[in-house]
């Protein structure tokens, strides 16, 4: 079985303090790249297991060249790994790894949203309005990250003029160049984290009658 990257990275820069990283996994000069790196996670997951010690060693991997894009694959991990709240870490690891095996939007949300709403199955339609209107809920956090990989499949690019800000993986924002917040969202309802969250709603009201 090939050695994951991840874990040749880990190994080189124990050896000589530094590493080499494809073009693929370079920051993104602009925006960010996600998908790639998530996919050599998967590989490490596969091989190595869930404990990713490389990553209390490596430097921060950073997804984007952006200043104003903090997000690391380290926080990505720690983000899938997570287990403490009402999406168990095993329902994100498939959900995020079903996102893997598509390479546009809109088959890929089909294949998602019924194993998020088999998690909130059991909430009654108040209580799922509730939790898909409250942005740091873990389900609406869940949307949040999946609008990361919508935004780079369907190659979301915002006017010059638009920054993404983030500084805790899976939130976000849009700012202006000064830093002030912009009223500008994805035209692709996919890449928009509350259309996500009502199309869910959508679903369960639907089933419910």
């Amino acid at each position: 079985m090939p050695v994951p990257l991840i874990k040749q990275l880990h190994q080189s820069f124990l050896e000589t303090k530094a590493f080499e990283l494809p073009p693929e996994l370079e920051p993104a000069p602009a925006g960010f790249r996600l998908m790639a790196w998530v996919r050599e996670l998967y590989e490490y997951y596969r091989g190595e297991g869930l404990v990713v010690r490389a990553f209390d060693v490596l430097p921060p991997l950073k997804l984007s060249a952006e200043e104003q894009i903090s997000a690391r694959i380290q926080d990505v991990h720690a983000f899938i790994i997570n287990d403490l709240n009402m999406i168990p870490m095993k329902t994100r690891r498939a959900v995020i790894g079903e996102l893997l095996a598509h390479a546009d939007a809109q088959p890929a949300w089909e294949a998602v949203a019924p194993m998020l709403l088999a998690t909130i199955r059991k909430l009654d339609a108040e209580e799922a309005q509730q939790e898909l209107s409250w942005n740091s809920s873990p389900v609406m956090e869940m949307l949040w990250a999946l609008s990361w990989f919508f935004m780079e499949m369907e190659n979301v690019q915002p006017p010059q003029s638009v920054r993404m800000e983030s500084r805790r993986f899976p939130c976000y924002r849009w700012t202006g160049a000064d830093g002030s917040p912009s009223r500008w969202e994805p035209e692709a309802p996919l890449c928009r984290p509350q259309w996500l969250a009502m199309d869910l709603l959508r679903r369960i009201l639907l089933a419910a009658q």
